[in-house]
């Protein structure tokens, strides 16, 4: 499930950033909040998920 909402928000944050102009991005405060959040939780997601990862990779051994 963490992978699946991982690669949502990387798919929206990459779509929102293609599709608008650098300009627009620096002078809009909505956009840049939207892109800062979508940052924050793919890097808690990617963050969780490396842990989930270790965690069972120590467990093997």
């Amino acid at each position: 499930m963490s992978v699946l909402l991982f690669l949502c928000i990387s798919f929206f944050l990459v779509l929102f950033v293609v599709n608008n102009a650098p300009a627009v991005m620096l002078t809009s405060p909505l956009a840049l909040v939207l892109v800062a959040m979508a940052v924050a939780a793919d890097v808690y997601l990617l963050r969780s998920l490396v842990r989930d990862w270790l965690r069972q990779r120590e467990e093997r051994t």
